[in-house]
């Protein structure tokens, strides 16, 4: 199991569009239901080692798909512009110290999936995808992959410090399962 660096950015989202002529930001939410307060530091960029750390003019709050944002740095349309197609990345202490309960993406990583009904050991996740409807766990399993849908209806309890996901199978969820070759 590898160690997580407190201090590890987070790609929270990337910015979308502008809204108003005061420099307001739009971005799509990958990490949702977060509170990031005011003053707080943000950095954007391409990546997390080329970006540039600005300051939060307003609270954040992700619990949409879609959010806004306000830094202290731009405040016009035109810079805000400049921004466009750039992630938007914070400390991972940051997001902890407001949001002590959160489960970030890269925690669930390498996590035992059980089935939450047999304790049967389904697989390991292998990635975290962010998608529209709702994040997606890709398992792997002893002779496949299996997307299992990161939704109140499956995930039933996550122990991250034993990294175990106990989940609900649906109906006809482990014939989504893809063969290994």
């Amino acid at each position: 199991m590898n160690q997580i660096e407190n201090n590890t950015l987070i790609h929270i989202g990337n910015i979308l569009n502008t809204k108003g002529i005061k420099g307001e930001i739009v971005f799509n939410v990958l990490v949702k239901n977060i509170f990031i307060p005011t003053d707080s530091k943000i950095k954007i960029g391409y990546s997390k080692h080329f970006c540039k750390e600005y300051t939060i003019r307003q609270d954040i709050n992700t619990n949409s798909i879609y959010s806004s944002l306000l830094l202290k740095e731009i405040d016009n349309k035109e810079k805000a512009i400049e921004l466009k197609e750039q992630g938007l990345f914070i400390e991972r202490n940051t997001i902890l110290k407001y949001n002590p309960s959160i489960v970030l993406p890269d925690e669930i990583i390498g996590s035992k999936i059980i089935n939450n009904d047999t304790d049967e050991f389904i697989g390991i996740v292998k990635e975290y995808w962010h998608l529209p409807a709702n994040d997606v766990l890709l398992v792997d399993t002893n002779d496949g992959e299996i997307p299992i849908p990161y939704i109140d209806d499956v995930i039933k309890d996550i122990n991250i410090k034993n990294r175990i996901i106990k989940i609900f199978l649906l109906d006809g969820l482990m014939e989504l399962k893809t063969k290994k070759k």
